[in-house]
């Protein structure tokens, strides 16, 4: 799990550890003129012969923009000004989303990871969040925050890898051949704008989700068991014999005829796409057999609804719906 970092001290050291880390990559250092219209600024920058990058703590000065760590990258040469292809600043005060990149903490690992949500700047039509992830094909990841829901972000390097300037230069050489293909008409096709569009209704999918929904989905984990405790009961009556009910780590419900598994049940605590996902998959494989005798069953909370393609797998699948509902200490099942 991904939490975003939030505070304003966690965000200074991960910004001084990236930038650490980074200049001890790209070693070598100058000033230079960084230019953007209608201005530009001398900056001090560390560049490795292809890519250099600045930075430059906030000042509070400009009351009219999110205070952020301005931190540009763009591709070097030995002389005149330098443009910026994309920047990764992070704002320090508050945690606004109109900013692109964020920090963000394992839980499992402590990892700290430099995030970018996708949203790359350019100035011209064509260049833009769900642009770049259709020519990139990247897939952000889900990010745990204090307030509005979670975020979406793609994981630029983590800022302590031995790898940080392998991995930000493969982030700015995407930007860059995300804008060349921009400028050539490459994202003008209309495959191309399918697949843009799939990208606007994902976020727009996943922005859409009420906080009562997100709020159901946390007391759905943790409820996990009392869940398969129901559907075992629900289960239980209509048994025949010589068959009982198994589970383990892998497999939240199973039927056993003979040591054979007839029926196998995932229970998943939304209908978000990254679960009906993964419950398709442990399906398929804790279905050992493949032959059509064990019959599969998702059991999901009652109320949301299947995106339509993902239904259309379940039903080539032969895989059927189950629903619960949780209201109190009881819960529900039912046939969907």
């Amino acid at each position: 799990m991904l939490i975003q970092i939030e505070s304003r001290g966690g965000k200074d050291e991960a910004q001084r550890m990236f930038e650490q880390s980074l200049r001890s990559s790209w070693s070598d250092r100058e000033i230079r003129r960084i230019s953007w219209r209608p201005s530009g600024v001398d900056l001090r920058i560390n560049h490795n012969g292809r890519f250099w990058f600045g930075s430059r703590h906030p000042s509070p000065s400009n009351e009219s923009i999110v205070q952020r760590y301005w931190t540009p990258f763009g591709e070097y040469r030995e002389s005149g000004s330098l443009g910026i292809t994309v920047e990764t600043n992070v704002p320090t005060d508050t945690n606004s989303r109109r900013v692109s990149a964020f920090f963000a903490r394992d839980a499992l690992s402590g990892a700290t990871l430099l995030m970018h949500d996708g949203g790359v700047g350019g100035g011209q039509p064509g260049i833009g969040r769900s642009a770049f992830l259709a020519k990139t094909g990247a897939r952000p990841l889900e990010v745990a925050t204090s307030k509005n829901g979670p975020r979406l972000g793609l994981v630029v390097t983590r800022i302590d890898s031995p790898k940080v300037g392998a991995n930000v230069a493969r982030f700015v050489q995407q930007v860059i051949d995300f804008k060349a293909a921009v400028r050539n008409g490459a994202t003008a096709s209309t495959e191309f704008q399918q697949i843009e569009q799939s990208y606007k209704d994902y976020y727009a999918e996943f922005s859409g989700r009420s906080k009562r929904a997100r709020i159901d989905a946390l007391e759905y984990v943790s409820r996990h068991g009392d869940i398969v405790a129901a559907l075992h009961e629900w289960r239980r009556p209509s048994l025949r014999p010589g068959d009982r009910t198994v589970k383990n780590r892998y497999i939240d419900l199973g039927v056993l005829k003979e040591r054979r598994l007839i029926e196998l049940y995932e229970v998943k605590p939304t209908c978000e796409r990254s679960e009906l996902y993964s419950a398709l998959g442990q399906l398929m494989v804790y279905d050992r057999y493949a032959d059509g005798t064990c019959k599969r069953h998702i059991v999901l909370p009652a109320g949301e609804t299947i995106p339509a393609d993902i239904a259309a797998a379940f039903q080539r699948s032969n895989i059927s719906v189950i629903r619960f509902n949780i209201a109190g200490n009881e819960v529900a099942i039912a046939a969907g």
